[in-house]
């Protein structure tokens, strides 16, 4: 079997479980009474055993199976969940992923596992931990297989489909299927009796429950009760030419109902189930559902990969651009029937748009659910108490969003936790709980997704900020003494700037806050910092839902045309030459009794006007980004237009001020303003 055909579900299941582990391990250790989660463990823990021996990825499936032995000690009260065991299971999580991301790469990774794989077995043999009474009690009755002669008690419906087979002459059997010990695929040997039996007759319950089964809930047999016209013999010989299975069981079920007249006391009997003795001991046989065969079982998700979305979003965006030149065309020429035809064309390529943009929007948890673990170590390594609160992760951005805003996120919680966030004596000393908070939230509004990392750490003092800056020579002390204090909090943000006494592993370098500002502003958002003396920080992250498509206002400079992005305009306004004032040699508007700062694109852009400076009216675009807002004045207003942004290429990438381009309806190229930019 060729294996390289499975490598990218491989990569991307082996992923979803080690975050799936890590998740579940720390929700372990808070909380080590429920014994439940283990459940959750071990089922990852076995999953990706399976995948990784049948990969033939050797040293993924040895320490997994090691792992399986201390879960399942400690499910069955063997072991107690201790610090010691819970930093050992992390140590392994750390080995796969290296692992994992090694083969990623094309790779293997050169580890020596042998050491923490004598580390678990050392667990497993150790001295057992005191445990409880009733803990004790709970764990053998677990650990205890059912009994050969147990009845196992059906419900009315189950006895009246037993007695309904066996008054139209059909045999009622209980199958007791046993896979091989070193079965790989116990789901997938599952399936293939399933289907052998379905053909053979109805399938009344099994134990465990189907949905159980399929996924490798059971240790290694499951029963089937089945309803046939076959005899036991080709039965046995059916399910036995299936590979990997042991041994079949069966055993005739006759039950005792209230059978109508025309049937009499002899066609009927009081049955006797009897579970196996390998049965999964956390599956009551009695306890049961009626079977949903799994040959009819739909999955609603396949993985796409983003690739293939991306191709598809190119199509849609210029199914946008021919769209918008047609109407252009209809009302050029004035064609009525053509214009009717683009207003249905609109819906349908709008309601395409939504979907595809849908497609590409996926929870923002998938990159929240990597801090809890880095957190955890985090604090321990500073000697810390911290509690992490996440929100809002059903959230959804686009994909390509998602994926550029993990690192400035790992930088702020870094921050938090290693500025703001102070020891447990100081934070005693100061009244405060000894346990620092961090809380994670996101949230939409609008056409936009906010990010807040918020501590109630010591907050950020503007002088220290202030001394720091001059200190370092980011900034003349006369600059710094004409900062209001909101403007010194903002100095985190310059290249070079640290706070920090000593060079750390955490912190100490100058790298870090810059850089966040930096990506941020490349994926067109904002970040802000609100910090309070003693009550804590909180930093805003504001960005768009998409980077493919936007509504954006068209207007022109000279010739030419340009697009300002709608979500970052607050308004346009039309003023006289004489509204126009200076103030420290910068033209500014009073608008609304505020002060707004006057940029003339033109000249920023260097195009020549075809408008003159000194006309009587100006338009102004009015633009926010955060808490600041500027005017941009233009020579005219064309109008709101969906555009598809494209990239400049590598050539003309990384022009200042501008973001990107659009094809007009009418083929000509309009350049994409970077608001943000300009405002600085």
């Amino acid at each position: 079997m060729d294996v390289n055909q499975y490598m990218g579900m491989f990569m991307d299941e082996s992923r979803e479980h080690l975050q799936t582990l890590n998740r579940c391990i720390l929700e372990l250790e808070a909380t080590p009474e429920k014994l439940q989660i283990l459940d959750e463990i071990f089922r990852s823990a076995h999953t990706l055993k399976g995948m990784s021996a049948t990969m033939g990825f050797h040293d993924i499936a040895e320490i997994t199976h090691e792992m399986e032995n201390i879960l399942d000690m400690l499910r069955k009260g063997k072991l107690a969940v201790t610090s010691s065991i819970v930093d050992t299971l992390f140590k392994c999580l750390d080995f796969l992923e290296q692992l994992v991301e090694a083969i990623a790469q094309g790779g293997s990774a050169k580890l020596d596992i042998a050491e923490l794989v004598a580390q678990l077995r050392n667990i497993a043999v150790g001295k057992p931990v005191e445990s409880s009474i009733a803990q004790l009690e709970v764990a053998a009755a677990i650990a205890q297989p059912l009994e050969a002669d147990n009845a196992c008690v059906l419900n009315d419906f189950d006895r009246n489909n037993v007695a309904a087979a066996i008054q139209q002459g059909m045999h009622v059997f209980e199958i007791t299927v046993t896979v091989s010990s070193d079965c790989l695929l116990k789901a997938a040997r599952a399936y293939l009796a399933f289907a052998a039996l379905d053909d053979m007759g109805n399938i009344i319950k099994t134990v465990p429950e189907t949905t159980e089964i399929e996924k490798e809930n059971f240790e290694d047999s499951f029963i089937v009760l089945l309803a046939t016209d076959h005899e036991a013999e080709q039965i046995e010989h059916a399910v036995l030419n299936i590979s990997e299975i042991a041994q079949v069981v069966i055993k005739p079920v006759l039950v005792q109902v209230n059978v109508p007249t025309s049937v009499t006391s002899e066609d009927a009997a009081v049955s006797k189930v009897e579970a196996p003795k390998d049965t999964n001991p956390n599956a009551e046989a009695c306890e049961l559902a009626p079977v949903q065969h799994q040959k009819n079982k739909v999955n609603h998700t396949v993985r796409v990969d983003i690739e293939k979305l991306d191709d598809l979003l190119n199509l849609v965006g210029e199914l946008v651009i021919n769209k918008t030149r047609l109407d252009q065309i209809g009302s050029t020429h004035n064609l009525p029937d053509l214009v009717e035809t683009i207003e249905a064309m609109d819906r349908v390529t709008t309601d395409l748009q939504n979907v595809v943009m849908k497609v590409r929007m996926v929870p923002i948890g998938q990159v929240f659910n990597r801090f809890p673990r880095m957190i955890r170590d985090l604090a321990r390594d500073l000697s810390k108490e911290i509690n992490l609160v996440i929100q809002g992760e059903e959230t959804e951005l686009d994909r390509t969003v998602i994926d550029e805003i993990g690192d400035p996120l790992v930088h702020l919680l870094r921050n938090a936790i290693d500025h703001g966030i102070e020891s447990p004596q100081e934070r005693i000393a100061a009244g405060k709980p000894s346990i620092g908070e961090v809380k994670l939230v996101a949230r939409q509004e609008g056409n936009s997704v906010v990010i807040e990392v918020i501590d109630n750490g010591k907050g950020i003092n503007p002088d220290i900020m202030r001394d720091k800056a001059v200190e370092k020579g980011l900034l003349s002390r006369a600059e710094v003494d004409r900062m209001d204090n909101n403007e010194a909090v903002r100095i985190i943000f310059l290249p070079g700037f640290s706070t920090a006494a000593k060079l750390t592993d955490v912190s100490g370098r100058g790298v870090g806050m810059d850089v966040v500002r930096a990506k941020i502003e490349s994926l067109g958002g904002t970040v802000e910092v609100d910090s309070r003396i003693d009550q804590g920080s909180r930093f805003t992250i504001r960005l768009p839902l998409t980077l493919a498509i936007i509504q954006a206002l068209l207007i022109t400079l000279g010739e030419e045309k340009y697009a300002i992005p709608l979500s970052t305009i607050d308004s346009t306004i039309r003023i006289t030459a004489s509204e126009l004032k200076t103030i420290q040699n910068r033209e500014v508007i009073l608008l609304r009794d505020n002060v707004i700062p006057i940029v003339r694109l033109a000249r920023e852009l260097q195009v020549q006007q075809t408008v003159s400076e000194e006309e009587d009216e100006l338009y102004i675009v009015i633009v926010q980004m955060g808490e600041k807002r500027a005017g941009f004045m233009v020579d005219t207003l064309v109008g709101q237009q969906e555009v598809v942004i494209k990239s400049m290429g590598k050539l003309l990438g990384g022009i200042r001020c501008i973001a990107g381009a659009t094809i007009l309806g009418d083929g000509q190229v309009a350049l994409i303003l970077d608001v943000g930019t300009l405002m600085q």
